[in-house]
């Protein structure tokens, strides 16, 4: 209801996209007595005249990427990839309606990939989004030397159990530097009867690598694998 005195032009806003449609819009002058008009039906589009907002890429692994941008309920969203800035792009993904993200998987190792993104409703778009670009992470080779280095200084040199209906022993062979701070744990199955820590599975699989620390001695960074072929990371 609209009770402004002066003339001004009355506007509805925020329509939702469920709010599309006919309208009619009824005038009524209290001061003329009898004076009430009618309209006819009107139609209220939405339009998708800005590009989605704090568009954000992230790679959480060497073969995904993390898109992330401030998303509208009702509201898909396109995605294109490009290796190539600036052009070459694809349509890889249309989301479902009021997304807010999307992870691109299978990507290749240590590569950047270029990123647009647009809404869509019906027939309607929106301009694309300023490029946005990430770099897959690189593969880290698995360490899979299993040197024991006994430690006489209270510090644990290794780790040994097997779990009930476990096949194999697990292992975790650990290293410090002269400071006494872990630089790596090494893991692995296999036997303790036999000497045989070689299980081409298992074999440097949960390993934690690359640790770095702080000048307090605070873990900066560390890398843990998956088991299996690809020692995907995750940590």
């Amino acid at each position: 209801q609209n009770e402004n005195t002066d003339g001004s032009i009355f506007k509805l806003s925020n329509f939702s996209p469920a709010e599309s449609g006919y309208y009619r819009f009824t005038i009524t002058n209290i001061w003329a007595q009898d004076l009430t008009i009618s309209s006819d039906p009107i139609t209220v589009n939405i339009l998708l005249d800005a590009a989605p907002a704090n568009p954000q890429a992230t790679a959480t692994d060497f073969d995904k990427i993390q898109l992330q941008w401030d998303g509208t309920t009702g509201i898909n969203y396109e995605i294109q990839r490009s290796t190539t800035s600036g052009s070459g792009y694809a349509t890889i993904a249309i989301t479902s309606p009021g997304a807010k993200s999307y992870t691109d998987n299978t990507l290749t190792a240590n590569t950047t990939y270029y990123y647009r993104i647009r809404a869509s409703y019906g027939a309607e778009t929106s301009p694309y989004t300023p490029q946005v670009s990430a770099k897959t992470k690189a593969q880290i080779a698995p360490n899979t030397d299993l040197k024991h280095r006994p430690q006489y200084n209270g510090n644990i040199s290794a780790i040994k159990w097997k779990s009930h209906g476990d096949t194999e022993e697990k292992l975790y062979t650990y290293h410090y530097d002269p400071m006494n701070r872990i630089t790596k744990a090494q893991y692995s199955q296999g036997s303790s009867t036999l000497n045989n820590w070689t299980t081409t599975l298992a074999k440097g699989g949960f390993s934690v690598n690359n640790i770095t620390y702080d000048l307090n001695g605070n873990i900066q960074n560390l890398n843990r694998q998956s088991i299996g072929t690809d020692f995907r990371t995750i940590d």
